[in-house]
């Protein structure tokens, strides 16, 4: 039997701010990764959407 887990509003903010715990914006490599990993993001943010959360993707910066 299938077993769903609801997604809840936290788990998804939880696995972001992971993601960003792991991204150093003045670091070159983790920029470069960071053009890997944006269409991750695009998806995180739809997904925060359709629960009705708002959150904005992280911007490349250089610090």
């Amino acid at each position: 039997m299938y077993n769903e887990k609801k997604v809840q509003k936290s788990d998804i903010s939880t696995d972001v701010t992971n993601i960003l715990d792991q991204i150093h914006s003045g670091c070159e490599y983790c920029l470069h990764e960071m053009d890997f990993i944006e269409v991750s993001f695009d998806l995180i943010e739809d997904a925060c959407k359709s629960y009705g959360i708002k959150w904005n993707k992280p911007k490349k910066s250089i610090n």
